[in-house]
């Protein structure tokens, strides 16, 4: 949710002081992870066809995560090949998630105004996300984290299944 960096922080070096330590677990975990990182995932029942149904409604459609860069474009290529983004954006050399530049990015980048966005996601960071970004939240409860911390940022609206975005974004 908040990226490898933080993840290594909290589980290796307990917060101390990890800059450089953060550094070498990184370098040796991100060529592992590239070469991995699909070995037993898969998109979630119903994933690909939303989003079919989303490009086929001229819907945009983008990514906004804090899994590293390469690793987010890899695996999006890898699943969706015959979906088109507007925008694949990973972690890059700017604020992770919950900082919403991310968003005003891909507002920016879509051209659309933020009222027309609805951001998708599976976690606490995910809903803060859209919150501090003023656009409306999905959160849907099969994904990362349990249903309670979704629910707990007050989504604009929280679905057990893909069918229910559509239902809620009104695709025929």
């Amino acid at each position: 949710g908040n990226g490898i960096n933080k993840l290594f922080e909290e589980l290796f070096l307990n917060g101390k002081d990890t800059g450089e330590c953060a550094c070498v677990i990184r370098s040796q975990f991100v060529p592992y992870y590239n070469l991995h990182n699909a070995d037993l995932s898969r998109p979630y029942p119903g994933i690909e066809q939303l989003l079919t149904q989303l490009q086929e409604q001229h819907i945009q459609i983008a990514v906004a995560s804090n899994k590293y860069q390469e690793a987010t474009v890899k695996l999006i290529r890898q699943y969706f090949p015959s979906i088109h983004f507007t925008a694949v954006f990973g972690q890059r050399e700017r604020p992770t998630k919950p900082d919403p530049q991310v968003i005003h990015e891909i507002i920016e980048i879509s051209g659309v105004q933020k009222e027309e966005v609805v951001y998708i996601g599976d976690s606490g960071v995910d809903m803060q996300t859209g919150l501090n970004a003023g656009v409306t939240t999905i959160g849907v409860c099969w994904g990362f984290r349990p249903k309670s911390e979704l629910k707990a940022f007050q989504p604009d609206l929280l679905v057990e299944n893909p069918e229910e975005i559509a239902d809620f974004l009104q695709l025929a």
